[in-house]
């Protein structure tokens, strides 16, 4: 998504406007555009980013500059991301009494709080399932967790749905439990 910043500043004569990122020169490059124009004693600094990323997000800094003297103005460039899943899960197939475990990543800004659901009832631990959710320390990943024990054959073909969401947006992904019947060799009754 493209943006931009604008700022005016006045002097004679009219100041030039140089742009610092995190205290660094900004130089102009495929990702990054800057233009300044300059009517009368009224100069215009613009800073245009065609696709914003990640990278780009820091304090940047404007001066506007003459012979006369410098004046500065800082603004912060915070940039969301929608999730995206990182890792997904697969279908899982198991055998009654088996414990089976789903395990997600899904990384955005900020973190993206993942729940999972069963027919559109969002899923909570209880006695057969455990939902482990943590995210990372910089705070832009997030993993999760279904683990189910003593699976049966009624949990066939259940499709969980896991849904990563942030204030940027929202994905899902759906994935299936297909459980068998476990196999018991034959022994007599009585004998």
């Amino acid at each position: 998504q493209p943006a931009e910043l604008l700022v005016k500043a006045q002097g004679k004569p009219a100041p030039r406007m140089v742009w610092y990122r995190n205290d660094k020169l900004v130089k102009q490059d495929d990702k990054v555009q800057l233009e300044t124009t300059a009517e009368g004693l009224e100069s215009t600094g613009k800073i245009m980013f065609p696709a914003i990323e990640l990278a780009k997000e820091g304090r940047y800094t404007i001066e506007a500059v003459n012979e006369v003297g410098t004046v500065k103005a800082e603004v912060p460039i915070t940039v969301l991301c929608p999730p995206v899943f990182t890792k997904l899960p697969d279908n899982v197939e198991a055998v009654e009494d088996d414990v089976v475990e789903f395990k997600v990543e899904a990384s955005g800004k900020p973190a993206p709080e993942i729940t999972w659901s069963l027919s559109d009832v969002a899923l909570i631990k209880d006695e057969r399932r455990t939902i482990q959710t943590t995210s990372s320390e910089k705070g832009y990943k997030t993993k999760s967790s279904l683990a189910m024990k003593d699976v049966q054959m009624t949990d066939t073909s259940d499709v969980y749905r896991i849904e990563a969401r942030n204030k940027v947006g929202t994905v899902t992904h759906t994935v299936a439990l297909l459980v068998s019947m476990r196999m018991v060799a034959p022994k007599f009754l009585k004998t």
